[in-house]
């Protein structure tokens, strides 16, 4: 069975940090490397509306060497709203109803063997 995982940007008062607005003075090396084994040992990605909305706006046009744009373009995206209706962004799927009802059935999906990946040769 799936793990479920979340990630959050959080202070250590618990203030959560929207990423546009003022986490990119805190981003180093120890954090992209963090955020890149997150994000090739997952097999999809579960967004809330808002956080759906600001990476769709983002990722599509972005490219990089590391393969890290096209792994978040080309992930199954789950995202979790009331009020949209219709998502833009590639293999994106909207969960309607109860939360805990649809991210149940999440779990037991194999919907991608993990890759094997190895990080990049760092500069």
């Amino acid at each position: 069975m799936r793990e479920l995982v979340v990630s959050e940007f959080v202070t250590l008062d618990r203030w959560r940090r929207n990423l546009a607005s003022g986490s990119f003075p805190f981003w180093n090396e120890e954090i992209s490397w963090f955020k890149f084994d997150e994000l090739f040992s997952r097999d999809a990605l579960a967004l809330r509306r808002v956080t759906y909305q600001g990476f769709a706006a983002a990722w599509p046009s972005m490219t990089d060497d590391a393969g890290y744009a096209k792994r978040m373009n080309t992930l199954p995206k789950h995202v979790v709203s009331r009020t949209l209706e219709k998502l833009e962004w590639n293999n994106s799927h909207l969960m309607e109803g109860y939360i805990e009802k649809e991210a149940s059935k999440l779990k037991p999906l194999d919907l991608w063997k993990r890759p094997t990946r190895k990080r990049p040769n760092a500069s």
